[in-house]
């Protein structure tokens, strides 16, 4: 066996832990055992050579191997079926030591049976989480169709709230015990979480995954736009809750880690959704609808229509008892 060459370091980082000249000379080839700066060892087999190009022109081809199971199948391939196609005495091989190919195989054999038990713990395990995405799903339509009684009272109550036309808090409290109406993916209201010394939003709203989103009312008596030189503009209501949401939007993005550390509320990226206003002309939901698609982080929605999403969810869930 050639000596092993001096330790060496490649230009990206590399380290040699061991080269063997397999043939030295205008074509090399040689055997080297590599460690990544992350640990990871490997072997590689390279050949390189001067192009047909010119003086000073070379190629290096490479072969990389980071697993034991690669090597013994390739290996295997190549002493007990390769090399007898192309003539080379693999008898030697057994004549040196019977015994090679035969452990070659049990080895590889090991190899094989090893990624089939893992194979199989893989798929018990997605069988597993599949059969509990099932159970979880059951169970949230069941709990959801108990709830349904509940549902309907409160969006009576609320459709009777929205023409009464009352203060702003009236609402907060009202979403605040039903947090079902601004959506199923929100599972808690907390009302009035201050965003920095002055701002106060008037909910942050927590969702299913932990994050919380923005939640600024106004009254259902609000205007959301006014008719100005025949067209339909933002009413002053509008703007100032726009720009409010903004200012909390800014704070949390600037403050997120603080307010993780010190109050525990995961506010990162948050959504901002502005109730304000009722009754609607087709041509203001028009409207909004084209405001809706210009603003980012931001939606504005009517009073009407968490009255008509909650009912479209309740006729959903009536549908499939």
């Amino acid at each position: 066996m050639p000596e092993i060459e001096s330790y060496k370091v490649t230009p990206w980082g590399d380290k040699i832990l061991a080269e063997f000249p397999i043939f030295k000379g205008q074509h090399g080839f040689f055997a080297r055992a590599f460690e990544k700066q992350n640990g990871e060892k490997y072997i590689e087999i390279s050949k390189y050579g001067p192009k047909p190009a010119g003086p000073g022109d070379y190629y290096r081809q490479t072969l990389r191997l980071f697993q034991k199971k690669h090597w013994v199948e390739l290996k295997f391939i190549i002493e007990s079926k390769l090399s007898k196609l192309v003539g080379w005495r693999v008898d030697l091989v057994e004549i040196v030591n019977p015994e090679v190919p035969e452990k070659l195989k049990a080895e590889l054999e090991k190899l094989k049976g090893v990624k089939r038990k893992k194979t199989a713990q893989i798929e018990r395990l997605q069988q597993t989480i599949e059969n509990l995405m099932k159970d979880v799903d059951v169970f949230r339509k069941q709990h959801i169709q108990d709830k349904l009684p509940e549902f309907r009272n409160s969006l009576k109550e609320y459709k009777k709230l929205i023409k009464e036309d009352k203060e702003e808090k009236v609402y907060q409290k009202f979403f605040e015990e039903n947090a079902w109406l601004l959506g199923l993916e929100y599972t808690k209201a907390k009302p009035q979480k201050k965003a920095g010394a002055k701002d106060i939003p008037d909910f942050l709203m927590e969702r299913f995954d932990g994050f919380n989103d923005i939640i600024e009312l106004k009254r259902p008596g609000s205007k959301v736009f006014i008719s100005k030189n025949g067209k339909q503009k933002q009413s002053g209501e509008l703007k100032n809750a726009i720009s409010e949401v903004m200012d909390y939007i800014d704070y949390y993005a600037e403050q997120y880690s603080y307010e993780m550390v010190k109050y525990k509320e995961n506010v990162y990226k948050p959504k901002a959704i502005i109730i304000i206003g009722s009754n609607l002309t087709e041509d203001e939901k028009q409207k909004l609808r084209q405001h809706n698609s210009y603003l980012h982080r931001i939606e504005v929605v009517t009073y009407d229509d968490i009255s008509d999403k909650s009912e479209a969810v309740i006729k959903f869930y009536e549908k499939i008892q």
